[in-house]
């Protein structure tokens, strides 16, 4: 059995190191880095975003997290709308990439992708104020 038959057999997801990371997200590692030291990324939730870490203390992140690491640069205007939608284009190339020979949803996997773009739009539409409004 191949390691990608295991791997969807088992439920598990591709993780990205901090470098991979980064590199998806358009920024250095040390942007990265001090970021997630500092604990700069916040979920939707209110959550501070930590990277997992193996016994090694090697970090690493799950596609998730980097959907969530966007969103919330987007958030904090660190990404305009359009490095927003870069990035979650290339999270999309590499979830594609990462399937092997695998069939990749990818009407699930772009729905999803214009769900989190359509939140955070909504989120700024809803606390924008309008100027000039009477």
């Amino acid at each position: 059995m191949s390691a990608d038959n295991t791997t969807q057999i088992v439920g598990l997801e591709p993780t990205y190191s901090a470098r991979e990371a980064a590199a998806l997200l358009g920024r250095s590692y040390s942007w990265l880095d001090q970021r997630l030291r500092r604990g700069e990324f916040v979920g939707p939730d209110g959550s501070v975003l930590q990277p997992l870490r193996a016994a090694s203390g090697y970090r690493y992140l799950t596609f998730e997290m980097l959907q969530d690491i966007a969103a919330c640069c987007y958030r904090h205007r660190w990404f305009t709308f359009g490095e927003l939608k870069s990035v979650f284009h290339e999270l999309a190339v590499a979830a594609y990439s990462d399937a092997g020979d695998h069939e990749i949803p990818a009407r699930d996997l772009l729905a999803q992708l214009a769900s989190r773009m359509a939140i955070e739009c909504e989120y700024d539409l809803s606390t924008t104020p309008i100027v000039g409004r009477k």
